[in-house]
């Protein structure tokens, strides 16, 4: 069976990012919003919560509104960060918490950006084909960060957490590329 994809779209992909870099020492919670074709997902819309309870290492979500429907979209998941701040080591891969919300919620996915603190020099957005992830460097008036994104589902029936392909609208791709801000490659960068 193939890979399962999740399709990013140019504003849903700005929102994210900005969301992460807004909250840098906690995490941010983001709800997506799309629609779901086949085994894929399209997220057209994200929608940072407002009411989350933060801390540097989770963020809980509070009583909110939910859009599911709106706009003809669905609630497809939810996109979050693990930060570096405090000294905390910072990688994509879901923690307990993360592990239980695609449990309890099957056809959801999640999105996680592992943010960490950066002296490298800017190097543009690439897909890393070897941790199908999304990678970009941002240099922001917080510093430079390097954003990683990662997926993930909840397979039911093999009782596992399989990695999300990721992949971007072709708007945003070239959006990027005019900007020189996002030459979204295909690149193996052993995942350092």
């Amino acid at each position: 069976m193939r890979q399962r994809k999740v399709t990013i779209s140019y504003t849903a992909f700005k929102i994210m990012i900005m969301a992460v870099v807004d909250v840098y020492k906690t995490e941010t919670l983001v709800d997506l919003y799309g629609n779901k074709k086949g085994l894929d997902y399209i997220i057209d819309l994200a929608f940072p919560s407002q009411k989350v309870k933060r801390k540097y290492s989770e963020a809980k979500p509070g009583k909110g509104t939910d859009f599911d429907g709106c706009f003809n979209f669905k609630n497809l998941g939810d996109f979050h960060s693990h930060t570096d701040y405090q000294g905390t080591a910072t990688n994509t891969n879901p923690g307990p918490g993360d592990l239980e919300y695609l449990r309890i919620n099957p056809g959801k996915i999640s999105i996680i950006a592992s943010v960490k603190k950066s002296s490298s020099k800017y190097e543009g957005w690439h897909h890393d084909v070897t941790t199908d992830s999304i990678i970009g460097l941002w240099d922001t008036w917080k510093g430079k960060l390097k954003i990683r994104l990662r997926g993930y589902y909840y397979d039911k029936r093999k009782n596992n957490y399989p990695c999300l392909e990721l992949d971007l609208t072709k708007d945003l791709k070239d959006y990027f590329k005019e900007e020189s801000l996002f030459p979204l490659k295909k690149k193996s960068d052993g995942g350092k």
